[in-house]
């Protein structure tokens, strides 16, 4: 789903040894963003650069800027290339239980990719396939008979609660400090309900995150009852 650039560039093939094959491969976009992934979910965001890519695919600094011109452009391809994993619901279901689904699905792709996610506040999203799951989502929902002002309102609901609450619990998750301890340690005679519930805190993130989901998801059905309605 990624475009493709660099003509007849080429990057190194592999033995089965490691050893440089004969054969080379060619060197695009989507090349490119596989290999940024993998050095992304080896070592963190700060862990890629230009010149670690380069290396990485056997090619020159020059090669790589033929095809993408800058590290921020490279990381959106990044976040689109982890997007790409999301499944598409079945056509056949409801749009509630489409959404629900798409939401779902969407989460497992980022905990699968966990550095890549954090990229989501401050990207735009307009990768193709990012865009492909904002036409699958708008297409459930326009069909389900609301109007396009409506479809985009729940659209949107969905996306930053699904985005939101992920990227909240990817951050919980990779604390080296669970909260329900930094809870438990407060002063009871000061926040005696938090301290209550301290204990009941810890991994209670997926939890947490089904309750949202399904109840933002049977408030908007309540409203737009077409969302319960199979094609």
């Amino acid at each position: 789903m990624h475009g493709s650039g660099g003509g007849g560039l080429e990057a190194p093939g592999e033995a089965g040894d490691g050893r440089p094959a004969t054969a080379r491969r060619p060197l695009d976009l989507d090349t490119l963003a596989a290999a940024a992934l993998r050095i992304v979910d080896a070592g963190g965001l700060d862990t890629l650069t230009m010149r670690r890519l380069a290396d990485d695919v056997g090619v020159g600094m020059a090669a790589i800027y033929r095809i993408v011109p800058s590290r921020q452009a490279l990381l959106s391809e990044v976040l689109d290339r982890v997007l790409g994993l999301v499944e598409e619901p079945e056509p056949r279901l409801a749009a509630r239980q489409a959404l629900e689904r798409w939401s779902r699905s969407i989460r497992a792709a980022l905990f699968a990719h966990p550095a890549a996610a954090a990229l989501l506040p401050a990207d735009q999203l307009a990768g193709p396939c990012a865009m492909r799951l904002r036409e699958v989502a708008l297409t459930f929902l326009l069909r389900s008979g609301l109007s396009p002002a409506d479809a985009a309102i729940v659209y949107w609901a969905v996306v930053d609660f699904t985005i939101g609450a992920t990227v909240l619990d990817l951050a919980a998750a990779g604390s080296d400090v669970e909260r329900a301890d930094i809870y438990a340690r407060l002063p009871a005679e000061r926040y005696p309900s938090i301290v209550a519930a301290a204990e009941h805190t810890r991994a209670q993130e997926g939890k947490a995150f089904d309750l949202g989901l399904t109840s933002l998801l049977a408030g908007v059905a309540q409203r737009f009852p077409g969302l319960d309605r199979t094609p």
